[in-house]
């Protein structure tokens, strides 16, 4: 019964594996433009509540693709 689903499961792990892969460049996008930032002294708001948000994105996103790939997390 388990092989019906798998057609869509692949297809949501492409689906997350790309929102990770967003959310990745975004935390090293927004961690080098706050070093930019703190180094250049400029006050420009907002960047660490983007590396936040996409952190957090990133961490249980990233679980939930190792629990079904059975990887090293389970």
């Amino acid at each position: 019964m388990y092989h019906k689903y798998l057609k869509f499961e692949e297809l949501l792990l492409k689906i997350e594996k790309a929102i990770i892969m967003i959310a990745f460049i975004l935390i090293f996008a927004t961690v080098s433009w706050q070093v930019f930032q703190r180094f250049s002294n400029l006050p420009i708001p907002d960047t660490s509540d983007i590396s936040l948000v996409s952190q957090g994105v990133f961490t249980f996103m990233s679980v939930g693709v190792l629990v079904f790939l059975g990887s090293h997390i389970t």
